[in-house]
């Protein structure tokens, strides 16, 4: 082999071990979590780097703290009707931001990603003020609700439509006589699905890890979302960090399995999406 071909290889080889040490710093977060799920509060302490054989006595324990399943079927509740909200919205307006011309397109789509730009918790006393006088207060709508109207989705809807769909094909469907709910529905949906499914994750991850909007709106012991009960167990004094680790642990997992099966749709509708700005 050449001296290009050794570079080459060498190249490759430091490329891969890059990529194997940086995979490994991702994913030992996870790691770490599992472990300390399985161990007691003493073996936590003492930093035991074995696995061990608490995690069902563990999870017996959160569930005499904190009502942490019927938490975790509030937040899929909470979860679910975000994501299919945020998935409809985001599909309408980036469609239409894509395909249509209307007065004060450039204007609406400028001030949609200027708000992109504004920190959540300057929003929170005016979204108080608002689910209150709305009688949201106490109520799930409260926190999916604002969720409806993604802006990251709307915008990469927006690329990938732009990018995907030429508009002869939509001519193509109207001298067909197709109307245009028609051509959204059976021509623009299933091209949308793959970035369809990368605003779903991005949604599920953001409503499942949302700590402050449940904090405000939600008051009644029987709507707690995991975020609020696990919270609920650090002490002033003593916290269970078995329990904790545990619960932190059985919340992500969720996560994971969604991201693992969705992983190749999102890199696929991300890249499609940056070939047309």
């Amino acid at each position: 082999m050449n001296a290009n071909g050794r570079r080459f290889d060498t190249g490759k080889l430091v490329i891969y071990l890059l990529v194997s040490l940086f995979a490994s710093l991702s994913l030992f977060p996870f790691y770490w979590s599992a472990l300390l799920a399985t161990q007691d509060t003493r073996s936590i302490m003492g930093m035991s780097l074995r696995f061990g054989s608490h995690l069902l006595e563990n999870y017996q324990g959160l569930e005499q703290q904190v009502p942490f399943t019927h938490a975790l079927l509030n937040t899929l509740y909470v979860t679910a009707m975000a994501t299919l909200t945020s998935v409809l919205v985001s599909a309408a307006a980036g469609y239409a931001f894509s395909v249509y011309q209307f007065k004060g397109k450039k204007v609406l789509f400028t001030t949609l990603m200027l708000t992109m730009m504004v920190p959540s918790v300057v929003n929170l006393v005016p979204y108080f003020f608002v689910i209150k006088s709305v009688g949201l207060l106490d109520q799930f709508a409260a926190v999916w609700l604002p969720a409806g109207v993604n802006i990251f989705g709307i915008f990469l809807v927006r690329q990938y439509v732009s990018s995907s769909l030429p508009s002869e094909i939509l001519d193509s469907a109207r001298m067909d006589g197709l109307n245009e709910l028609q051509i959204f529905l059976r021509i623009g949906l299933p091209l949308m699905r793959p970035a369809l499914l990368t605003v779903a994750i991005v949604v599920v991850v953001d409503t499942w890890n949302n700590f402050m909007l449940p904090l405000v709106a939600l008051q009644s012991p029987d709507k707690q979302i995991l975020q609020l009960v696990l919270r609920s167990l650090s002490g002033a004094t003593a916290t269970p960090w078995n329990l904790v680790m545990t619960g932190s642990f059985l919340a992500i997992v969720p996560l994971l399995i969604a991201f693992i099966f969705s992983s190749k749709q999102m890199m696929e509708s991300l890249t499609r999406g940056a070939v047309k700005g």
